[in-house]
């Protein structure tokens, strides 16, 4: 988010802006920190989304074990080098970074033959892909997102991850799904025009449940 004057500028997870009042939104929160509104109405720091954007997991080696004293280690160390705040850093689920470290995706990315995190792209597409347009204003547009992770399997298979810390029941995982699948399209057709190969699986991770969800090509 960036602030002009009394408004906030937010980025919503599909790349859309929105403008929100500076007024209702955290006071220690500063530029490019990540909010999220509760079931009430009121925004709040996410801060778990603020760890996961800010290291992205690079500072966790998959090649290790992580005990909550080492996650604990990590945060330490992000709030000394002011990455991230004092009750920031008190406020980060360790609980649920050390289930990220037990997940079934941890175990892939530790046998992965190639590890990558936090890759821009750029892709053509048409507006209609983005916007609900009429057709003779469907023209050509310039995307730019990050994919949160993607990675070469044991298998040499080509597999994409996007995080999410959205709250969802268990159970409704396909909730997920529905909300995020284009996008994931979008990442899909940007990374296979980048490596000029097929993306054999895409995941969604929700740090919510600690679990990975098959997204059909």
């Amino acid at each position: 988010m960036r602030f002009e004057d009394e408004m906030v500028v937010c980025e919503d997870t599909n790349g859309k802006e929105y403008v929100i009042q500076k007024k209702k939104i955290p006071e220690e929160a500063t530029e490019g920190n990540v909010i999220k509104k509760g079931i009430t109405g009121k925004y709040s720091m996410d801060t778990d989304e603020e760890l996961l954007r800010k290291h992205r997991m690079e500072k966790m080696n998959e090649k290790e074990e992580y005990t909550a004293e080492k996650i604990q280690e990590l945060i330490d160390e992000l709030k000394q080098r002011e990455i991230i705040s004092k009750a920031e850093a008190e406020s980060i689920n360790i609980g649920k970074l050390q289930g990220y470290t037990k997940s079934d995706l941890w175990q892939e990315l530790k046998n992965a033959k190639e590890i990558h995190k936090e890759k821009a792209f750029y892709i053509n597409v048409k507006a209609s892909r983005m916007y609900d347009i009429s057709k003779e204003n469907d023209e050509n547009i310039l995307v730019q997102g990050i994919i949160d992770l993607y990675y070469i399997d044991k298998d040499g298979k080509l597999v994409l991850v996007d995080y999410k810390t959205d709250y969802v029941e268990a159970g409704k995982e396909n909730e997920l799904v529905e909300k995020y699948k284009e996008q994931l399209y979008l990442y899909k057709d940007a990374l296979e025009k980048a490596l000029n190969r097929k993306v054999d699986r895409m995941w969604i991770y929700s740090l919510y449940l600690n679990e990975s969800i098959v997204i059909e090509k």
